[in-house]
């Protein structure tokens, strides 16, 4: 049962990453799900991989506010490409280890991106590929294609995604993340919740956290039956365990 704290102007601070991965583990599961046509497997993984994506940009976006840096210089970052957005956020405001971009995390995560760029830029990304070409009707051909990603073993024609190429972008991104916001950046509890969860500034100097219960639910099933970590957002103390009880709500974001 709800009940009311507080009335009156309120400022409202989205922080998208949580809705975002949500949206990629949902697809993911939709993709694996019994019975699922292949033509929606294709469609479902794609949706997934692009909402990976876009909840890691999300992630470094937010903690780039959290940098205290001009209006100009935060729009020229913004614009940056991904690593070299987050290895300015990490030489700038971490406190651990130093940025490498070789890192396992951080190449697959650039591959990641590299794959989602040659859907949304499809004229800078032909590709060299070996397979065979079959007439599959009049007029209608299909091709078994060898291209993959040098690193994940990815097929390069986004047709062929399926769950696990979805589950594996998941993956990336919160292999990435945590080696981000844990290692190379070093921020504290406080900090990562200002990261990956929006929030309502009260009128009278206080802010709350706005729990999201979708966001939740999905996340709890990525731990559970994907084994992903999450520690940047429940921290290292409470890996695979139930997540501690949001503070103060006002309301419930679905």
């Amino acid at each position: 049962m709800s009940r009311t704290v507080f009335k009156g102007e309120a400022t409202f601070e989205e922080r998208p990453f949580l809705s975002l991965f949500a949206d990629s583990i949902f697809y993911a599961r939709l993709a694996a799900k019994k019975g699922c046509r292949p033509e929606f497997i294709a469609s479902h993984s794609r949706v997934s991989v692009l909402m990976s994506v876009f909840a890691a940009e999300a992630a470094l976006n937010s903690a780039l506010m959290r940098r205290k840096v001009s209006k100009s210089l935060r729009e020229r970052v913004e614009r940056f490409p991904f690593v070299e957005k987050a290895e300015f956020i990490a030489n700038s405001l971490g406190y651990g280890e130093k940025f490498q971009a070789e890192a396992p995390s951080i190449a697959d995560m650039a591959e990641i991106i590299k794959l989602r760029n040659q859907l949304a830029h499809p004229k800078n990304s032909q590709n060299k590929a070996s397979g065979e070409l079959t007439e599959a009707g009049t007029g209608r051909f299909d091709i078994v294609t060898k291209a993959l990603s040098p690193r994940l073993k990815i097929s390069l024609i986004s047709n062929d995604w399926n769950a696990e190429v979805a589950f594996t972008a998941i993956k990336v991104v919160d292999s990435f993340l945590e080696h981000f916001f844990h290692t190379l950046c070093a921020l504290n509890t406080r900090e990562r919740r200002h990261v990956f969860q929006s929030s309502i500034h009260l009128g009278n100097g206080t802010s709350v956290i706005l729990h999201q219960k979708r966001a939740s639910m999905q996340l709890r099933y990525a731990r559970r039956i994907m084994k992903i970590r999450c520690g940047y957002f429940y921290g290292k103390s409470n890996l695979f365990g139930k997540p501690a009880k949001p503070p103060l709500l006002i309301g419930t974001q679905k």
